[in-house]
C-alpha cells in the first residue's frame, strides 16, 4: 500500500512540475505577443536620443509602429518610414527612408537616425518604450503618446 501510495506521490509531482513548466513558456510566449501588440498601432515621443534631452520645437520627434510591420514618424524636422521586426525583445528597424527638408537644428535629426540604425532590443514598461544597442546601452527613451 505505502509503494502505491510513494509511486503516486512521484507521479503526481512529476506531472504538475510539466505542467508548470508549459504554463510558464506559455507565458512567456504570451508576454511575448502581448509586447508586440502593445507595440504596435501606438506612437511614441522622444524624449531622449543618445542621453540628449529632445528638445521638441514645432514638429514632435516621435516613432508610430504599424500592425503590417510598418513604421513612421518624425525625426524633429522631417518625416520617416520604413519596417521593423520583433522576436522576443530584439527590435529589428529596417532601411529608414526620410524627406529631405533642412531645418534650422539638425541636432535631434541626427541623433534619431543614428538611433535607428544602432536598435538591437527593447523594453517597453509603464508606457515608456527603451531602446538599446548591440552592447545592451540605453540609447533612446520614448514615452507612449
Amino acid at each position: 500500500m505505502f509503494k502505491i501510495f510513494k509511486a503516486k506521490t512521484v507521479l503526481f509531482a512529476l506531472v504538475s512540475s510539466l505542467l508548470f513548466s508549459a504554463c510558464n513558456t506559455k507565458n512567456i510566449e504570451e508576454k511575448n505577443i502581448m509586447e508586440k501588440v502593445v507595440l504596435e498601432n501606438n506612437k511614441f515621443q522622444a524624449l531622449e536620443l543618445n542621453n540628449i534631452t529632445v528638445k521638441n520645437g514645432e514638429k514632435v520627434a516621435f516613432i508610430s509602429f504599424e500592425s503590417d510591420s510598418k513604421m513612421y514618424g518624425n525625426l524633429g524636422c522631417n518625416n520617416f518610414f520604413g519596417s521593423y521586426k520583433v522576436n522576443k525583445n530584439e527590435l529589428t528597424l529596417g532601411q529608414v527612408g526620410s524627406t529631405m527638408m533642412m531645418c534650422q537644428n539638425m541636432d535631434t535629426e541626427r541623433n534619431f537616425l543614428d538611433v535607428l540604425q544602432n536598435t538591437k532590443t527593447y523594453k517597453l514598461e509603464n508606457n515608456i518604450l527603451e531602446l538599446y544597442n548591440q552592447n545592451g546601452e540605453n540609447i533612446a527613451r520614448f514615452r507612449k503618446e
